[in-house]
């Protein structure tokens, strides 16, 4: 495994991680700091002993309480995200495989692959349809590949970056 597999990046992931680690028992702790670079594992020790010095106990409702908000916290972003998402999917199936071959014609089997991966997309035979036959059997090996597996934070990326490129061609074509 890599030192920085583990790297944590902010002092409130170093407080997330610390009330974690607190309800762990010592041999999963130790496990954890095995698997983290020194200077993590140091900053994560200094914030566990705090949290004894204040007298806390690992099966202390605040803990639970505190560790659920912030599980609600990272769900509630998450749920906005698909509602995003979803939002922009709408726009995009709506439409036409023209303005698609016009932002993914000409990329490669496999990024068309995660395009289409993202939806059902209604325009999708058609694009297909338009695309050589090479290209399009390269598309088709691919999918499979993403189906079900790109995160939102991907497929959002792609419906987002595949909205500007067309919302840019229709203004290029109202010039």
């Amino acid at each position: 495994m890599e030192e920085n597999d583990f790297k944590l990046e902010s002092v409130d992931q170093y407080k997330k991680a610390s009330l974690l680690l607190f309800t762990l028992n010592e041999s999963d702790q130790q496990w954890v700091f095995k698997n983290l670079p020194t200077d993590q594992v140091n900053k994560l020790k200094t914030l566990l002993s705090e949290l004894v010095s204040m007298g806390l106990n690992p099966d202390d409702e605040i803990l639970k309480e505190v560790l659920n908000n912030t599980n609600n916290n990272l769900l509630s972003k998450e749920r906005s995200l698909s509602l995003a998402l979803e939002d922009k999917v709408d726009q995009l199936n709506q439409c036409n495989h023209l303005d698609i071959g016009t932002v993914l014609a000409d990329e490669p089997p496999e990024v068309i692959a995660m395009a289409l991966s993202v939806e059902n997309w209604t325009w999708a035979s058609q694009f297909l349809a338009s695309l050589s036959p090479k290209v399009r059997e390269g598309v088709r090996e691919s999918i499979n590949h993403y189906l079900g597996k790109l995160p939102d934070s991907v497929q959002a990326s792609i419906v987002e970056h595949m909205l500007k490129l067309i919302h840019a061609e229709k203004s290029i074509e109202l010039r």
